[in-house]
């Protein structure tokens, strides 16, 4: 992994197949677009353009090329896919 500027972390592996992604830190912000869910344990999905920001759901899932997403982890693994 390594870091950009604004103290991102990247992936080379994800970077070569040139997928646009970043894994923030504590006091890294998103960028403004992010669309962020209440994360909820639960079944709930979160649909970007169909939900609204800030909705209760486990999930976010986007179809849409070039969509930022935000998720927090803590015990949880987060899966990309």
């Amino acid at each position: 992994m390594t870091a950009d500027a604004r103290g991102a972390l990247s992936d080379p592996v994800l970077s070569a197949r040139e997928i646009a992604h970043g894994f923030g830190q504590r006091g890294v912000l998103a960028p403004d677009e992010t669309f962020f869910a209440r994360q909820v344990h639960g079944i709930r999905i979160a649909r970007v353009g169909e939900d609204e920001p800030g909705v209760e759901a486990d999930a976010v899932l986007s179809t849409m090329p070039g969509t930022s997403v935000g998720i927090g982890t803590a015990d949880c693994v987060p899966l990309l896919a």
